[in-house]
């Protein structure tokens, strides 16, 4: 796995949210979400293919949201793609699997969340409640989960601590 660079105060944060989904109400809603609430370009693809061109045409990734599983890959080829890549990865998933979440926590994404839940899609970072009580500082955010500062237990739909 691939070493994150190290973030100084002056450094440029990246600007890119690639939302990776093969259900395009879904990504219509979370694509609108984060454009509007974090004010970051969002790119689409619907398959790791798609996913790997948008990969090569920019570099400057500020997290990879993406479906457990697409088209052209299962949950571990999913994961293993972007986490390969050094990319921060939440996962999303349609069912419910304290198993699988736990399983997929231990492989260093940043959080595996409900896509039906209103957190995942309503709020400024429904994947973390925490980042959006600081008012969506992005710099906060990089931070934290650089620094892995959220520990288990974990709440569903947060990396702060329950």
């Amino acid at each position: 796995m691939h070493a994150l660079p190290l973030m100084t105060e002056s450094s440029p944060l990246p600007q890119r949210v690639l939302l990776v989904e093969n259900s395009r109400a879904y990504t219509q809603v979370v694509a609108q979400a984060i454009e509007q609430q974090l004010e970051l370009p969002v790119t689409v693809a619907a398959t790791l293919a798609e996913a790997r061109a948008a990969l090569e045409r920019h570099d400057d990734w500020f997290m990879v949201l993406t479906g457990a599983i697409l088209a052209d890959g299962d949950r571990d080829t999913v994961v293993d793609f972007f986490l390969r890549r050094g990319l921060p990865t939440v996962v999303v998933s349609g069912m419910y699997d304290e198993d699988l979440r736990e399983r997929m926590l231990r492989r260093q994404i940043i959080d595996f969340v409900l896509k039906n839940t209103p957190a995942t899609s309503t709020t400024s970072s429904g994947w973390c409640s925490a980042w959006s009580a600081t008012g969506g500082s992005r710099r906060w955010w990089w931070t934290t989960r650089r620094r892995r500062a959220c520990t288990p237990p974990r709440c569903w739909s947060c990396t702060a601590t329950a």
